[in-house]
């Protein structure tokens, strides 16, 4: 494999702010070859948190509903924005019990990911809980209205083929499971 040496930023300049949502910067970067690359633009949006959580009967927990991003309602995983100064876990947790109303003990985290290599995007913290039982009704107080769905793997597996799932994380954390490819370590 090539040793692929980093690239540096020189320069940075904020063009857009809409905190806590969106963040536009230009910057300009020098390349390991001495070339300097300018305008080149990183679009940033808060990092957040998406459980594929299982429940004590074998079923995962989705949503559905409306996705502005999406332009259609899809099936999602539960998750949601992590706060500043709070830990990618305690988000998930808390966004679990808020949107579903479910609390789960053990917990892994399965993946980490970035969502537009090019431009930075966000981090997505990807968690899956098993065991998760329901504790309270779900008080997301979210603007979309949303439907919890319990789906076994089959059913599962069927959502991730018919296209009814289409969010890069809740996909990709569904099929990692299905695959069998789940971490050993707790988060």
């Amino acid at each position: 494999m090539a040793d692929h040496k980093p690239w540096t930023r020189i320069a940075s300049r904020e063009v857009y702010r809409l905190d806590p949502w969106l963040n536009v910067a230009v910057d300009d970067y020098s390349l390991p070859d001495g070339r300097e690359v300018s305008g080149y633009h990183r679009v940033t949006w808060p990092d957040f948190a998406a459980m594929a959580v299982e429940t004590a009967d074998g079923r995962f927990i989705l949503t559905r509903q409306w996705k502005v991003g999406v332009g259609a309602v899809s099936l999602i995983l539960p998750g949601g924005m992590i706060d500043p100064g709070e830990e990618p876990l305690a988000a998930a947790k808390r966004e679990l019990l808020e949107e579903t109303g479910y609390e789960a003990q053990d917990w892994r985290l399965l993946h980490r990911m970035v969502l537009q290599g090019n431009h930075r995007g966000c981090e997505a913290h990807i968690f899956y809980a098993r065991n998760a039982v329901q504790v309270a009704e779900p008080d997301s107080g979210d603007l979309e209205e949303m439907e919890i769905l319990l789906l076994d793997r089959d059913q599962v597996r069927r959502a991730l083929l018919d296209n009814q799932i289409v969010l890069a994380a809740s996909a990709s954390a569904l099929a990692m499971i299905l695959a069998g490819i789940i971490p050993d370590a707790s988060p």
